[in-house]
């Protein structure tokens, strides 16, 4: 099971030869730099230079059992030392004189190297910028296609994790590994494999095309699955042809657009449409009249409907109060008395006296007072409400039903609402139609 979103993926590295020879390195290079063509819809001629350095770098990181991170350090200014590696120990004239050359433009002309390599660089950082795809295909060891097809075994790829670009990459590598893998089979023996492509659309490339040409005779078939044809003709003729042609078995849903729909029928039943023959589906019974009829109809609903509410309240005062009082009281009074006494005898006595007296009194008094005083309360309500109910409707149409010539031979049966009234509401076959103006025995009566 190969899950692009795990951070246990498995391993996926284009530049790993089937064998340690210079054959084995040049197939990888070769199947590298072919999966980043099909994937930009390239041909080598289109991008000679794109195609020259892919091949020498895939062809010295196979050599050296490197990946597509190695590959990409190869092709900046800071990888003198990887570059130098590479060369040694190296006998191929050819591949080492293009890395020679390469490499002394890295360091006389630093401009001029990156411009040369900035086509390669430009595809393979967008894809190892991500850390998904860098645990796929930064192992050096991984899948191993024709390990898979000769032991019969089973894999899955869910590339649903990645954008659509990148899901479009890895399913290219797969393909194109899966078809050099295949082409070195023998042909007509091993055990036989089947390549399944669910949308498929992003995958299809020219690759996919030559290998529908050239691998049913090495035992891999494929399958492919698309959404509408207009896919395949936007990959043009070639490719569209390819599949049409080399695939046997073609399985068509509904919905395609009249375009396609009539394409795809002249494919599938080519030789065995007689157009001109006579189809016992094309005969329609002659309407003669109609009879206008009363279609009843009785409805009965019950509805239920409960209701359940919960409220919640809190409310908090405080209230504060000082009072001042200031007394003042006065009080002021006098007091004259005056008197004489006499006695007239022997002892006579004159005795007169005189008094005042007078008093004041004040007071003086102030009093303050303050206070405060709070309080909460929290009010919770719940209600609860059920309602049940019915109803019953009756209710009456007029409607003109077809009569036929033949109603026996054209096998006409009433359906819908026409259908439950011919029926009865109880599904029995007694008629529930009357015609108006008709009175029982009043002529013959037929029910269309």
């Amino acid at each position: 099971m190969i899950d692009a979103a795990s951070d246990m993926a498995v391993g996926l590295n284009p530049l790993e030869p089937h064998s340690d020879t210079p054959e084995g390195w040049h197939e990888a290079a070769i199947t590298l730099s072919s999966a980043i063509e099909s994937r930009f819809g390239a041909s080598p001629e289109e991008t000679p230079r794109l195609s020259r350095l892919l091949y020498v770098g895939g062809y010295l990181c196979a050599r050296r059992g490197l990946t597509l991170i190695e590959l990409l350090e190869l092709f900046t200014v800071g990888g003198e030392d990887l570059r130098t590696a590479l060369i040694e120990d190296f006998d191929d004239h050819i591949i080492r004189r293009e890395l020679e050359d390469l490499h002394l433009l890295a360091v006389r002309n630093v401009r001029e190297f990156i411009t040369l390599v900035e086509s390669c660089k430009n595809r393979l950082v967008r894809w190892l910028g991500d850390r998904r795809l860098r645990r796929m295909l930064g192992q050096t060891r991984g899948l191993s296609p024709r390990a898979v097809m000769d032991g019969a075994e089973i894999v899955i790829a869910d590339l649903s994790a990645l954008t659509y670009q990148d899901a479009a990459l890895v399913g290219t590598i797969m393909t194109s590994m899966y078809v050099a893998a295949a082409r070195r089979r023998t042909p007509l023996h091993g055990a036989t494999h089947r390549l399944i492509v669910d949308e498929a659309e992003s995958l299809i490339t020219i690759d996919t095309a030559r290998a529908a040409d050239q691998v049913a005779k090495h035992r891999l078939f494929l399958t492919l699955s698309v959404q509408r044809l207009g896919q395949l003709r936007a990959r043009g003729d070639f490719i569209a042809d390819a599949l049409f042609t080399n695939c046997g078995v073609k399985v068509c849903f509904g919905g395609l657009e009249p375009e396609s729909a009539r394409f795809m029928a002249e494919m599938l039943f080519a030789g065995h449409i007689d157009l001109e023959e006579w189809k016992a589906g094309s005969a329609r019974p002659t309407v003669v009249g109609v009879d206008k009829v009363i279609l009843k109809g009785r409805t009965r609903g019950r509805h239920q409907a409960e209701g359940l509410g919960r409220a919640q309240g809190h409310a908090r005062s405080i209230s504060r109060f000082a009072t001042a009082t200031d007394t003042f009281l006065s009080s002021w009074g006098s007091v004259v008395s005056g008197g004489s006494t006499m006695l007239t005898g022997p002892d006579a006595l004159v005795s007169i006296n005189d008094g005042q007296a007078s008093s004041r009194a004040g007071a003086r008094g102030r009093s303050r007072a303050a206070g405060s005083q709070s309080g909460e309360a929290n009010v919770e309500t719940r209600n609860q409400v059920r309602v049940d109910g019915s109803s019953d409707a009756v209710s009456e149409a007029e409607a003109f039903m077809p009569r036929y010539e033949n109603p026996a031979d054209a096998n006409v049966q009433p359906r819908g609402a026409a259908r439950a009234a011919y029926l009865g509401v109880d599904g029995s076959a007694a008629p529930r139609m009357r015609h108006p103006g008709r009175e029982r025995g009043a002529g013959p009566h037929t029910h269309p």
